[in-house]
């Protein structure tokens, strides 16, 4: 594909997405033909084509037998699916701010959730954090894949969540710990030095038993530090997953 076509698709994508998101199609409604909305969007009819995928990965449009292109519900699908599919779709500059505002959603449950864990927090859910702990740090020591890595310290932030003994965090926190992990772009540079992770696990511990409260607000300028060497490590791995991805359409 063209540096030129490329470019078509990710506007024609974009436009097409902000009409969804903005209420031009509602769901239910049918898109136009491809005929009159290439022409309205002032694009070809492959680029068109290329771009309603990408929206259809994305979970904002789907085709249905003998009525065409359908926008979703989108509203009613599951937050982790519908975020990450507008990371793979966005353009670079779009695509960066949402990951920032994710991790900076992610900051502020994670600081609401120490907050919780030091008032209501016991020893019981405590040493469960800490066998999780335990567990991911002997995968680290067995140089477990990615995959493995994620799902131990997905654990680990369940233990916690279960912890701090609030239903409300572990609704609004495990689908976006979640997504964190799911999405490609973050998945090599949240374990690229995955030896730290289980001792900044344990340094937390050590300040929820001790009701250090006071602590936490240093613990999460620590975290808003890493959050900012995670968008410079993983802007590279984005601009590989959008080159494949070009490709991938050009084939097609």
């Amino acid at each position: 594909m063209s540096p030129a076509k490329a470019s078509n698709v990710d506007t024609c994508t974009q436009v097409l997405r902000n009409a969804i998101l903005d209420g031009k199609y509602k769901p239910g409604d049918r898109l136009p033909s491809e005929r009159d909305l290439a022409a309205e969007l002032q694009v070809n009819r492959t680029a068109l084509r290329s771009a309603i995928k990408r929206l259809s990965a994305a979970r904002l449009l789907q085709s249905v037998h003998g009525s065409g292109t359908v926008v979703r519900d989108w509203k009613r699908e599951r937050i982790s699916d519908l975020i990450g599919g507008l990371i793979e779709l966005t353009t670079e500059g779009d695509a960066r701010r949402t990951i920032e505002d994710l991790l900076l959603l992610r900051r502020c449950l994670t600081m609401a959730l120490l907050f919780a864990a030091v008032e209501h927090g016991n020893e019981e859910g405590f040493k469960n954090v800490e066998r999780c702990i335990d567990a991911f740090e002997k995968l680290v020591k067995e140089r477990a894949p990615l995959e493995a890595l994620a799902e131990g310290n997905l654990a680990m932030v369940s233990a916690m969540v279960e912890a701090s003994r609030s239903d409300v965090l572990a609704l609004l926190l495990k689908p976006i710990m979640q997504l964190v992990q799911e999405t490609p772009q973050f998945t090599e540079t949240l374990y690229r030095d995955p030896h730290t992770i289980g001792p900044a696990w344990r340094a937390v511990l050590v300040l929820l038993r001790a009701r250090a409260a006071d602590q936490i607000p240093q613990v999460m300028q620590m975290v808003a530090i890493n959050d900012k060497q995670t968008m410079e490590w993983a802007e590279p791995n984005q601009k590989r997953a959008r080159k494949a991805r070009e490709r991938a359409e050009n084939r097609t």
